[in-house]
């Protein structure tokens, strides 16, 4: 069980939506919220995080992403 942290990164027309937490996937609000959108496109990364190097913080949670010429990509 990981409860070290989650995340979910999905294409939304040309940008990238990241939706990420430090807790349990199971008791996240976030987790609830994704639940009740009707997500509708081919890309999805979802990551849930065992921690074995770094500390359970927001910054060490995947998916990452990164800017390059002003299009947000996970």
């Amino acid at each position: 069980f990981h409860g070290d942290g989650w995340g979910i990164a999905f294409h939304d027309e040309a940008d990238v939506r990241l939706i990420k937490d430090t807790g349990e996937a199971k008791n996240s609000e976030w987790e609830k919220f994704i639940q009740k959108q009707e997500i509708k496109c081919h890309d999805i990364i979802a990551h849930i995080r065992k921690s074995t190097v770094g500390k359970v913080k927001y910054s060490n949670t995947h998916p990452f992403t990164r800017e390059l010429l002003g299009t947000v990509h996970s």
